[in-house]
């Protein structure tokens, strides 16, 4: 990438290009891209998130929800973040964590683009938890 060539301290060009990684499905790439993004910036929420991401599709609930955890703790209005960490709860059958955490991407940043997203992952999360009649 052109970007880390001339400026290998970027942590956007890491985090982008593990984006790219993560499209294309080389998981332990993006992580690696991320780990880099993450050392040269570990204030940056957005590796956190995309590395928790990646962590989930490989099935690494545990370092997945470490990961948003950390993308929450530096940006506690992150309402992706929330949403993801949601996801990988709803993954684990822990619904009740993972419905308090799409009402947390609901009230954390209205602008949001993923707020549909969450909504639509929000709804079989309750469904879940719901007590069947009897």
């Amino acid at each position: 990438m052109k970007s880390i060539r001339l400026d290998p301290k970027f942590a956007l060009a890491y985090n982008n290009r593990g984006v790219a990684y993560k499209n294309k499905g080389e998981l332990d790439r993006a992580i690696a891209d991320y780990d880099e993004a993450i050392r040269l910036n570990p204030n940056y929420a957005l590796p956190y998130d995309n590395r928790g991401n990646a962590y989930k599709d490989k099935g690494e609930y545990d370092r997945a929800i470490a990961d948003l955890d950390a993308a929450i703790r530096l940006n506690p209005n992150y309402a992706k973040a929330y949403n993801d960490r949601g996801v990988v709860y709803a993954s684990k059958r822990d619904y009740i964590r993972a419905i308090a955490d799409y009402d947390q991407a609901l009230t954390s940043d209205l602008d949001d683009p993923h707020l549909t997203e969450v909504r639509q992952n929000r709804e079989p999360a309750l469904a879940a938890t719901a007590t069947p009649p009897e």
